[in-house]
Parts: C-alpha cells; structure tokens; sequence
C-alpha cells in the first residue's frame, strides 16, 4: 500500500494521492451502531448510527475535506500504536463543543476497539445529497484494515493526465487488482445528480414557456382590453378630459389587476412548493428572490400592456374615434 501511494505521489501533476474504503458520495463505509465512552450504552436496537470508513493519510487533503479541529492519520498510525479516529463535525456537535471530542473514546456496537479523536473534520454527504450528513468515524488502514480500497488522487491539472502512470504502477506492484473503474469525483457528484438535474431542467423548460405564454396573454388580454375602451376614452376626450390622467386612470386599473394576480400566483407558488422541495438541492423551494422577481415581471408586462394602447388612445383624434363607432 505504502509502496503504491508513494509512487503515485511522485508522478507529475499528482498534488496528493491516498486511500480508503469509502470515498464521498459513495457510501460512507461499514454503517454500525456507536458507543462512546462514559455514556450509557443505548439497549439494542435503539443505537444512533454512524458511518466508519478507513483511510490512509492524506485522506481529507486529498478529498477537499476540511480539517476543523486536531491532526489528520500519520504513517505512525499503525497498530503498534494508539487506536485513533477523527469524527465529523456532525457526530462531534451532537455530543460535544468545540476542541471538546479532542481525546474522547468512541467505538462502533460490532466491534470492542476503541479509537482515541484525534481530530474533527467537515460534514460530508453520501449517497442521497438532499439528506442531511450522517455522522461519519474515521479510523486509520492499518489499524483497522478494510477493504475493498478505493484510489483518490487529486491533480494539479487535468486528471486524464495522470490516469496511464497510475495504471502502470498499480499493475506493476498489484497485478491481481484491476483498475477499471476510473471516475472523476466531479463525474462521481454528476451522476449522484443526473436524475434530479434531468428534472430540473424539464421543469426550468417548461417554467419558461409558460412564463412566455403567460406574459403573451396578458399582454394580449390587457391590450384587447383598453383597446375595446377606445369609444369610452374618444368620449372623455371630446368632453375635455386631460390625456395624462387617462393613461393614469388605465394605468391604475391595471395595477389592481395585476396586485391581484400577483397575490394569487404567490400563494398558488408558495402551495406548491412542497411536491418541489424534493427536487431541490440547498435552495428554498420558498426562494425569495424566485417568488418576488417573477410576479413583477408579469406585473411590469400587464401595466406595460396597458400603457402602450392607452397612450395610444390618449393621443388620438376623438372625433375620428366617434365617427369610427
């Protein structure tokens, strides 16, 4: 192993290389029940559970995981030394604050080892992206063994770069292990997303043509509208009325129509956020800027509508409108 990852390490444009048993949106590792120490044992069953998944050094680095409190695994992480393991920050701050993990002792309900925290990492998420982290233990390869093992490498450029050298040198080491399924982690998140991004963009397509509907027929509606008015305006004119306030007078009526269609379209959004709220990953299904921007647009298309005939109206002739009826 150690003889592998150093080579790999040392080809060009390789920045980091490491192991596990589990990488990001993979699966989290052997899934168990816990127990920490100094804490009552939970009755069969009834224990929290967590994800444990070993890892040679580099692990975090190599993975784009931060490392929040205490030390990553060293090569003097073996088993003639301490039992270490480093907890996510979703397993430390459900039991403890701050630097607080730093030394206690936890294990899994399969298992009498028990590991020292040594250090917390950041949350990560496996399989399932919309759901909330699982609490995640960490422990070292050669401490606790594992398998099978996955390669992670992260590059200083493109990673296709690399992947023939990484070939070589697994082939010439282990023989026995084939390498044949070769993902980007950007490729590993793609896929985990591809179905709900396929909706997505089904929905984000037909969103835009019934917004474009929408905001042709109100501007059709709105237009027939004050246009059917024209004997009505003609009238008011001959009588002495100022054109200005007849674009304000159309102008407000059209406002009250288009406040109260925003009112109801607001709602009806807000009550169908609930079969949508799947679909999205961190983003409110009640985005603010979503359900503001989208409403005054229509509502600038409906006085827009308004606007253009009755300015129109406005500076016409009112006896050749009258003549005209």
């Amino acid at each position: 192993m150690n003889a592998t990852l150093e080579r790999v390490r040392a080809l060009p444009g390789v920045q980091s290389a490491t192991l596990g048993t589990a990488l990001p949106m993979q699966g989290g590792g052997n899934y168990d029940g816990y127990i920490i120490e100094g804490r009552p044992v939970p009755s069969s069953g009834n224990e929290d559970q967590m994800y444990q998944t070993a890892v040679a050094p580099d692990y975090f680095k190599t993975v784009g995981v931060p490392l929040l409190l205490g030390r990553d695994f060293a090569t003097t992480d073996d088993s003639t030394n301490l039992n270490v393991g480093v907890v996510d920050v979703t397993l430390a701050n459900r039991y403890w604050k701050g630097s607080e993990a730093l030394g206690k002792r936890i294990r899994t309900t399969g298992d009498t080892t028990w590991y020292t925290i040594v250090g917390v990492v950041g949350a990560v998420r496996d399989g399932d992206a919309t759901l909330p982290p699982e609490p995640h233990l960490y422990v070292s390869i050669p401490q606790a063994g594992g398998s099978p093992l996955s390669l992670a490498i992260r590059t200083n450029g493109p990673s296709t770069t690399v992947i023939p050298g990484v070939r070589r040198i697994v082939s010439e080491i282990e023989p026995s292990i084939p390498l044949d399924d070769v993902r980007s982690l950007s490729g590993v998140i793609d896929q985990t997303f591809a179905t709900r991004r396929l909706t997505k963009i089904l929905l984000g397509g037909f969103a835009l043509v019934g917004l474009i509907l929408a905001a042709v027929g109100i501007y059709g509606v709105m237009s027939l509208h004050v246009a059917n008015r024209g004997r009505e305006f003609g009238i008011r004119l001959a009588l002495g009325a100022d054109p200005r306030a007849l674009v304000r007078l159309v102008l407000g009526e059209g406002a009250v129509l288009a406040g109260l269609g925003v009112v109801i379209g607001i709602a009806g959004a807000i009550g169908a956020t609930r079969w949508l709220a799947t679909l999205l990953y961190d983003v409110s299904p009640t985005d603010p800027v979503v359900l503001v921007m989208l409403p005054l647009l229509l509502a600038a298309i409906a006085l827009m509508a308004c606007y253009v005939p009755a300015r129109r109206a406005a500076k016409s002739d009112p006896l050749a409108v009258l003549r005209a009826d």
